[in-house]
């Protein structure tokens, strides 16, 4: 868009503050579907995720060894070699195994997309920023509601949730963990210095997830104690103490 400007203002010899109102709502009106299609799209992926750990397609695999290349952005599909190769059972990050679910594949998907487009889109990158904040928060809330709070059982029908519902819960929420700094310095780049205050939103979100993280260690500390506890008392029971 900013080229097209620049374009548009050597042909005509003047600036046209017109033409850049009509241009910035334009990209305003952008943002604001970009924002609400993505935002939906995750919920829905939230709503009929299982918990159950996930296989990682070669393709996702790419995807996160492109970003420890410094890359950020979504990387040409590979012809013809990607389709050969199975999926994993875990996902690599720097050295890392991550056991994840479908949900937060798609969303490292998606926090690309939201940096891509500030390279696009440079005007846009406030408006992102916040957007992305957005997005980040309401996946730690929810699947909050999901996990923790037992909210998957009335939703997608689980019995009840388990150990592994609850780690895989954790470990999704650390690898988003791991990618903040990443999509923090992003941003950084693209912001004016007097703009910088707006980075403190990653700071609470990475906050928000540390807690998170740690009331589902508490959970399970809390639900192994009860197990040994059980544990214990049949030992003495049949050992007669």
């Amino acid at each position: 868009m900013e080229t097209f400007i620049l374009d548009t203002e050597h042909i005509c010899g003047r600036k046209s503050m017109s033409l850049l109102g009509a241009l910035q709502s334009q990209a305003n009106k952008f943002v604001n579907r970009f924002h609400e299609e993505r935002k939906t799209k995750l919920s829905l992926l939230l709503d009929n995720e299982r918990w159950k750990q996930a296989d990682v397609p070669a393709e996702f695999q790419d995807l996160v060894d492109s970003i420890s290349d410094g890359k950020i952005a979504l990387p040409e599909k590979k012809s013809g070699a990607t389709e050969e190769r199975k999926p994993a059972e875990v996902l690599i990050v720097e050295g890392q195994q991550y056991a994840v679910v479908g949900t937060v594949l798609l969303l490292i998907r998606i926090i690309l997309e939201y940096c891509q487009c500030v390279d696009n889109i440079p005007s846009v990158t406030t408006d992102m920023l916040t957007r992305l904040s957005d997005l980040l928060k309401y996946f730690n809330s929810r699947s909050c509601q999901l996990v923790l709070g037992a909210g998957a059982l009335q939703v997608v029908g689980l019995k009840t949730i388990t150990t592994k519902n609850l780690a895989l819960s954790s470990r999704c929420l650390q690898l988003i963990v791991h990618y903040i700094p990443v999509i923090r310095a992003h941003f950084e780049a693209r912001l004016q210095p007097k703009q910088y205050s707006m980075l403190r939103h990653f700071d609470h979100i990475t906050k928000d997830y540390h807690d998170h993280i740690a009331e589902i260690s508490a959970k399970l500390v809390a639900i192994m104690d009860s197990l040994f506890d059980k544990l214990l008392s049949k030992v003495m029971i049949y050992g007669n103490y």
